[in-house]
């Protein structure tokens, strides 16, 4: 999706990578894109659905004869999980139909533990309406005013934390910079990551004429 604005021009990319090699997603429309969690956050990964219609979990277990035990937990953390029903074994593979999003998982399969959440992006999806120059900004300062939706997106760690998951959404404008070596200014493109947008985007006013391109989310 391009929206083209006076001074603004906005676009949408996406990105997405591979699955762990014991969980699969069956049904899903999209791709699902995975994020490796920090060892601090007691989650193997985090996944994100485009949305969790028709889809169905997948844990394949290392021995065949196992009936892994499935539970899920809400915000409070692992603490409060509680056992998922409906469970269908086959073989290796049991399977959770109808999955739901923004929670965790945790398999309990013998000896190993698989921890991981689920974010269902239906519900957080990013949207751009606009994004204008403010009569705001001055010679020091830039207010973009942004309309649409890029709150913040966040998942819980297997003690009850609250994390987010950046969206990864990238402002990229020109300005000048000083060169020490020629003593003089050169033009440098720059971007800003930012996890989400909740309203404003301030940044310092460029030194030169410049397209704002905001671009996301992954």
């Amino acid at each position: 999706m391009n929206l083209r604005i006076p001074y603004i021009f906005l676009a949408i990319l996406c990105y997405a990578s591979a699955l762990a090699s014991t969980v699969n997603f069956i049904g899903n429309r999209h791709p699902v894109i995975q994020e490796k969690a920090a060892a601090s956050t007691g989650l193997n990964s985090i996944y994100v659905l485009y949305d969790t219609e028709g889809v169905s979990i997948s844990y394949t277990a290392s021995n065949g004869d196992s009936r892994p035990q499935w539970l899920v937990y809400d915000n409070r953390g692992g603490g409060f999980a509680v056992p998922v029903d409906n469970i269908v074994y086959a073989g290796p593979v049991s399977t959770l139909n109808n999955a739901a999003g923004d929670c965790g998982y945790i398999i309990e399969d013998g000896s190993t533990r698989t921890y991981f959440w689920v974010t269902d992006y239906s519900k957080h999806r990013f949207t751009l309406n606009s994004l204008l120059l403010s009569d705001e900004s001055n010679c020091s300062s830039v207010k973009l005013d942004f309309s649409g939706n890029a709150e913040p997106i966040y998942y819980t760690t297997i003690n009850g934390q609250q994390k987010e998951l950046s969206r990864d959404i990238e402002l990229s404008y020109s300005t000048l910079r000083f060169d020490t070596d020629a003593k003089n200014y050169i033009l440098d493109d720059v971007t800003t990551q930012l996890d989400h947008i909740l309203s404003d985007i301030y940044i310092d006013s460029p030194l030169t004429n410049t397209n704002f391109i905001l671009s996301g989310d992954r």
